[in-house]
């Protein structure tokens, strides 16, 4: 699908801030705009929010077919409902209907749609961005309040007398049948006095009617035995609606609560949207006679909410459907809350460890679940009561307007755009998502990239290139001169880093094997990318830890690089000898580590060399030759680092014969981290040190206790926090996590032995996936699987064209250091391949690790020449 060339170029302007002169602002769109690569804008527009592409679709009739095309729309919905971004809570007050983004709660946007009246407007539901709206059980619409589009359902009289019916006594429910591909509104009414034009033994006349958006009419349904059972035995008065109907697994739930002094029980019905039924659902036996229920859905789970304490109320949930009931959470009665009324589950926050509930019909608080705590979500502009939903901006069901017959575009369009004829039935079959959208010829594709640019609002670009991984951005550098400095700006680099940190998007595993290095994005293991970069040699290249999209790279401690794996820039780190002498070090008693420093908003290499032989220099009671050293990428410099006390003591009295290296420094808190194994026989216990990236210091972290003498340790980290892998028993590795730092350490998990492997020589925690239910393991240094924290099960991550062994580091995408190349300074590029080519050769000529020192002629070469190159030139004229 072509969309708009253009609309990335003019992002810059926004996104940096930066003030351009007429003439070259608008001599930049026309300059970059055919150079612009058609799969780079394919992964543009879906980024967007629904209400960003309705003003998109002003910009050309080529323009607005495409974002009107169903394809777009589908691909566009299933993006946002897997990314969860752009979610909108919709707030409803009487005779206002607001929508706020979810992270951006201080901008309220008031929403007019054609139902609105004297009266109460109610909202009954929400589907893949669209609601329901009714004024009264004839008045009735489906409304998308991203586009503005609505639709009104035909009038559907009732078939008994609307003077015994009151507002509490009609059910709603707005819901998506993915067997049919169909939205569907289901109204259930029960007249308020007994035998109107039904059987006396029933109890209360009951219709229910359902409407279907694919064939515009209503029809009706009738009652299967097991629902007419529980009024002819358990005499359900009214069914009271606690709610509107309430979607999961492609059904509608309402519950309806027993009345006290009656035998009646709690009862859950489900409209069965394929089938076009009314079931019964199971209850949780716990609950059948509990007096006061409610019924919500979280995480697509039912879940039930019992109000029977004043001080708390008991949410219960359905994680498989049909299956068993399980107790969830005790929320408590928040300070601020006199009494609850109603407890409204709505969504879980980006990590998973709050869920966002709504109290008392209008007060919305975050509920954190490890702390029991309370936060107010503060809206501005809203302070009274109102009620919610939650709302995905979407493109479903259409958008308001066709600028292509109205008259007031004309100046707009002035007719050099390719004509888009819409007949009465395009419109029936873009809500079903049935139609196809016309390709573009060449020659209209071509004047669509030359025509829209200039009609782009500027503000909707502020929020384009940010949604973009780093790979695309360092493509769109060649465009122009202009689109060259914009994205090497440090002003856009650190929004854009900023953005993908939060969101978790563009996360890639780096794939180690001995001389290749690859990537792979996390959500997409079937496309597998080899990446060079100078540093490789005929020998082993090692892998020193990820931070910012940057990862370490090291052939020898005197050959050391930083590298940015997804815009290929590497800086490497000026030569810092090593103060004894190199045939006494041994690869495993050298420690790497990079970290950022927030501090001082500096990037870190820390080297640390113990000597394998006593005496070289130093007193004989610390034991052996030891030196730490930190490079600084902000000074370009190395400098040496004393050890505190609290460090050397640990070899003085406990004596640690070797600081052999389990891995390399796991960045956390601002520190890098290291454990320090005991050795069997000795006196001395598992030791963390600390590297603190702020102060320089190297220091202790406490140890759990009961962890202090187990003979086989790990040390890694998982969302941020440190965790110790420990392997006493052979069928199962223990993982304990530091959540707080500085605080306690507590027992996480516990990970069985999968069976596909035949014992655990390594177990490294990386990422939780999405919805936290799981996490990546890398298993005995190569096997990556996801564990599945509530199964307990295994799901290996097979990554096509990775078979072998490898190390895997997760690394996100940015542009942190820069880009490789400048098409300012060709002649660079040249100079260093050459130096690389020379250095290259001579490393493969060394046979041992003293081949390391005898290049240092050559690799200072290739620095002096990249110092001298990186001075300012001239630009070459085809560039000015």
């Amino acid at each position: 699908m072509a969309m708009p060339m253009d609309i990335v170029n003019d992002v810059f302007f926004e996104i940096l801030g930066l003030q351009m002169s007429c003439s070259l602002e608008s001599s930049f769109p026309e300059k970059t705009m055919a150079n612009m690569p058609m799969d780079i804008v394919n992964d543009v527009f879906l980024r967007l929010p629904a209400t960003t592409l309705v003003r998109c679709r002003l910009l050309s009739k080529p323009c607005l077919s495409l974002i009107d095309s169903p394809d777009f729309v589908a691909s566009h919905l299933k993006r946002t409902l897997e990314t969860e971004e752009h979610l909108m809570i919709l707030l409803l007050s009487h005779r206002l209907l607001r929508t706020m983004y979810l992270d951006a709660p201080d901008k309220l946007s008031d929403v007019d749609h054609p139902l609105q009246t004297g009266g109460f407007t109610e909202v009954f539901g929400s589907v893949n961005g669209l609601i329901g709206l009714t004024n009264s059980p004839v008045d009735l619409a489906i409304f998308n309040p991203s586009t503005r589009k609505i639709h009104r359902l035909p009038i559907e009289p009732i078939d008994f007398s609307e003077q015994f019916i009151t507002r509490e006594n009609v059910f709603y429910g707005l819901g998506y049948d993915s067997v049919s591909d169909d939205y569907k509104v289901v109204r259930m009414i029960q007249s308020k006095y007994k035998g109107d034009g039904v059987e006396e033994s029933f109890g209360y006349a009951l219709e229910i009617k359902v409407f279907s958006l694919k064939s515009n009419s209503w029809k009706r349904i009738h009652l299967l035995f097991e629902v007419q059972i529980l009024f002819i035995y358990f005499y359900y008065d009214l069914l009271y609606r606690r709610g509107n109907g309430v979607l999961a697994s492609n059904s509608l739930h309402w519950i309806l609560p027993r009345t006290g002094g009656h035998t009646a029980f709690n009862t859950i019905i489900r409209f069965d949207l394929a089938s076009d039924d009314l079931g019964v659902l199971s209850f949780p036996n716990d609950l059948y006679l509990e007096d006061d229920m409610d019924i919500g859905v979280l995480d697509g789970c039912l879940c039930l909410m019992c109000y029977s304490e004043s001080s708390h109320v008991g949410v219960w949930i359905l994680r498989e459907y049909e299956g068993e009931w399980s107790k969830f959470i005790t929320v408590p009665k928040p300070e601020t809350v006199v009494s609850f009324e109603s407890v409204r589950p709505m969504i879980y926050s980006k990590d998973r460890s709050k869920i966002l509930l709504e109290i008392n019909n209008g007060k919305l608080m975050w509920f954190d679940l490890e702390s029991k705590g309370f936060e107010t979500l503060g809206i501005k502009g809203c302070e009274g009561p109102c009620n919610a939903e939650i709302v995905v901006s979407s493109l479903v069901l259409g958008c308001k307007g066709d600028p292509r017959r109205a008259q007031e575009k004309k100046m707009m369009l002035k007719g050099e755009m390719v004509s888009c004829p819409r007949d009465s039935s395009s419109s029936s079959e873009q809500c079903r998502g049935t139609s196809k959208p016309k390709p573009l010829s060449s020659d209209t594709e071509s004047s669509f990239r030359e025509k829209t640019m200039a009609n782009l609002p500027m503000d909707i670009v502020n929020d384009v290139f940010l949604r973009l991984p780093a790979t695309t951005l360092v493509r769109c550098r060649l465009l122009s001169k202009l689109c060259f400095s914009l994205i090497d700006s440090s002003d856009f680099v650190a929004s854009h880093l900023k953005r993908t940190l939060e969101t978790e998007e563009h996360l890639m595993i780096l794939l180690r094997s001995p001389r290749l290095l690859r990537t792979v994005y996390l959500d997409a293991p079937d496309k597998l990318s080899d990446v060079d970069h100078p540093l490789q040699t005929g020998g082993f290249t090692e892998v020193f830890g990820s931070v910012n999209g940057l990862i370490g790279l090291t052939n020898s401690p005197v050959d050391l690089a930083i590298f940015n794996p997804s815009t290929r820039k590497i800086h490497r780190l000026p030569i810092e000898p090593i103060d004894f002498s190199e045939r006494l070090i041994a690869r495993e008693n050298v420690f790497y580590g990079l970290g950022y420093d927030s501090v001082s908003d500096d990037y870190k290499v820390v080297r640390m060399v113990q000597s394998t032989h006593k005496g070289d220099g130093v007193v004989e009671s610390f034991g052996r030759a030891f030196e730490i050293k930190v490079f600084s990428l902000k000074s370009n410099k190395w400098k040496r680092i004393l050890l505190l006390f609290e460090v050397q003591i640990l070899f003085i009295k406990l004596y640690y014969r070797l600081l052999y290296r389990r891995g390399n420094g796991v960045l956390a808190s601002n520190s890098l981290h290291w454990i320090l194994p005991r050795s069997r026989g000795y006196i001395a216990y598992n030791t963390v040190i600390r590297f603190d990236l702020a102060s320089d210091d190297l220091g202790i972290l406490r140890y759990p206790l009961e962890l202090l003498h187990e003979d086989d340790m790990d040390i890694g980290v998982l969302d941020g926090c440190l965790c110790l892998m420990c392997y006493s028993e052979s069928s199962h590795v223990g993982v304990w996590i530091l959540r707080e730092y500085e605080r306690k350490w507590s027992k996480f998990i516990t990970v069985p032995k999968p069976e596909t492997v035949v014992s655990f020589e390594f177990v490294r925690p990386m990422i939780y996936s999405k919805d936290r239910s799981k996490i990546l393991l890398e298993i005995n240094n190569g096997k990556l699987m996801w564990f599945d924290l509530e199964s307990k099960g295994f799901e290996t991550l097979g990554i096509k064209g990775c078979e072998g062994p490898c190390n895997a580091e997760i690394v996100v995408s940015s542009l942190v250091l820069g880009c490789k190349g400048d098409p300012r300074r060709a002649q660079e590029k040249k100079m260093m391949l050459e130096g690389n080519k020379r250095y290259d050769k001579t490393v493969r000529e060394s046979e041992s690790w003293g081949g390391w020192f005898s290049v240092q002629g050559i690799q200072a070469e290739v620095m002096s020449k990249a110092e001298e190159l990186s001075k300012p030139k001239p630009l070459p004229r085809f560039m000015a």
